[in-house]
This record gives C-alpha cells, structure tokens and sequence, in this order.
C-alpha cells in the first residue's frame, strides 16, 4: 500500500483504495495482524511520515520497501535542494516517534537519499510523472499538491525545464 487514498490510487492505478482498505478492515476483523508494505519512491517518500502516522494509531507495523529501478524513482534523484526540505519536514514531524522496527527503515531511507546524487534523472522523473498525467487523465500535482509545490518552488529558482504538468 503505497500511499493512503487518493495517493494510493495514483501510484497502484487502477486500484481503489476504498476497496483495498475495505479488505484490510475484513481481515483484521476476522483476527489477522497484516503488515503493511510501502514501496518507497521519489513519488510517495515526501509524505512518509503522514503514511506512518494514519497507521500507527492501528497498531499496524509498516515495512518499507526500497525501490531502486528504475532509476528515476529511486530517492537519490531528487535535487540537493528538495533532499534538504524532505530532511527538514522529516525533523519537524518528529519520525522519532514512531516504533524502532519503522524508525530504523525510516533512518535507511534518509541515508539512501544523501548517499549519492542522481539528480541528472530528475528531469526523467518529471517527464515521466508528466507522460502518466496524461496518459492516465490523473494530476500528480492534485494529488501531491504540498511536494508539487516544493518542485515547482525549486524548479523555478534553478530554471530547470518543468516538464511537469504542475
């Protein structure tokens, strides 16, 4: 489940997620513990701590899984400047809080992030959000409207081309 609602329904189209939660309820209702797993991407990593914090008060243990390929999903891609205000909403939501087993993961992810810079591909990364836009009939920037802000703050101050339909 990569994201809660709309943002699950972008990242698993066609899914529903009334319909995935719907299920998720239903086995919790007949005494089953699921693990939530959440494929962690250039796409969804901004808004983490909002994912951890609607599961945590279920008591329900996250799994966060890395995705590397392709390569412009993967969160090395973003630009120095988006990778420092992810740092900075990461501190002032206080992951710390979150159980040891999600914290280690949500560490892992932050280090992955500095580890190398990959920004060469972020251009790719919003062609391609843009190409699934259109294809889709979807709005990425509707949908993630808080981290399609910070691009466009971020896109415009390093004149890159936006080729994001924002």
């Amino acid at each position: 489940l990569d994201g809660v609602g709309e943002q699950f329904e972008y990242q698993r189209h066609p899914a529903r997620w009334k319909t995935v939660y719907s299920n998720f309820e239903k086995f919790r209702a007949a005494g089953y513990e699921p693990t939530i797993c959440l494929s962690v991407s250039a796409l969804n990593f901004y808004y983490l701590p909002e994912y951890l914090e609607f599961w945590r008060p279920l008591g329900v243990r996250v799994h966060l899984n890395e995705v590397t390929m392709p390569e412009y999903f993967d969160v090395r891609v973003y630009p120095n400047s988006i990778k420092a205000k992810i740092e900075a909403k990461f501190r002032r939501a206080q992951v710390d809080r979150f159980d040891s087993f999600t914290l280690g993961r949500v560490d892992t992810f932050l280090n992955q992030m500095r580890s190398a810079d990959h920004s060469h591909l972020w251009p790719e990364f919003l062609k391609i959000v843009a190409i699934h836009d259109r294809y889709r009939k979807e709005n990425y920037s509707q949908v993630f409207p808080e981290f399609a802000a910070l691009i466009e703050e971020t896109t415009s101050k390093n004149h890159h081309t936006n080729t994001m339909s924002l």
